[in-house]
């Protein structure tokens, strides 16, 4: 397109030159003596609308194909916590940390476990690549994980749960420290059933992407991932 449009620049340029000059020889040498001020704009131009079209595009297929890894990521987190729970009649753990224990089960992720609300910059704020946060409830049947979305600033999350009621209990993670409600009369929204619930939120400079924030950010809880962030 760019030597197309170069090359019908340079046709007018050398019609209007031929036409003024006198000379064969003159008009020869004046036919390269460049573009106007006019045809270099248009020309600019031209690469300005294409340069418009084009990034937005390619940030837009960026954007996607981070998304889909961010939930690819969960799909095998699930896999290998479903794993855990089947072998332990549980997703809660007495021993070590939960996260340490899936994270010698599927090591191609970067398992990080959740326990309390800290400040982004201390609270194992999962944004790694490959990066997973998880989060167990106290009861054994329910585990939340979290993955993030760098390109659109999402953090898209699954839960799975083997309550008929839905998440209940208090979740606090792989810690002894002080556990959140997730359960009745809590105001943030959950799945009512059991089963496998997928969800997305966006984060911030002040909310960062975990199983934690997942509790409270996610504002609608489907049985697939949602189209957008």
């Amino acid at each position: 397109m760019f030597q197309k449009a170069y090359e019908r620049l340079r046709a007018a340029q050398a019609a209007r030159l031929k036409a003024a000059g006198s000379e064969g020889a003159e008009v020869e040498g004046s036919a390269e003596a460049g573009f106007t001020l006019i045809e270099l704009m248009v020309v600019l131009l031209i690469m300005g609308i294409l340069m418009a079209i084009a990034i937005p595009t390619f940030l837009g297929v960026t954007a996607s194909a981070h998304d889909k890894s961010a939930q690819s990521n969960l799909v095998n987190a699930l896999t290998t916590a479903k794993a855990y729970q089947a072998a332990n009649q549980s997703y809660s753990t007495t021993t070590i940390g939960l996260a340490a224990v899936l994270q010698t089960s599927e090591p191609s992720l970067k398992w990080t476990g959740q326990n309390t609300n800290a400040p982004v910059s201390t609270n194992g704020i999962t944004t790694a690549t490959n990066g997973v946060s998880e989060m167990w409830g106290t009861l054994g049947n329910t585990i939340v994980l979290a993955s993030p979305s760098p390109s659109d600033n999402g953090c898209w999350a699954i839960v799975d749960t083997s309550s008929t009621s839905g998440p209940t209990g208090e979740f606090d993670g792989d810690t002894t420290a002080t556990p959140t409600i997730w359960g009745p009369g809590s105001t943030t929204v959950k799945p009512s059933s059991a089963g496998t619930f997928y969800g997305v939120f966006k984060t911030s400079t002040t909310l960062g992407c975990s199983a934690y924030n997942a509790l409270a950010n996610v504002t609608s809880w489907g049985h697939k991932f949602p189209g957008v962030v």
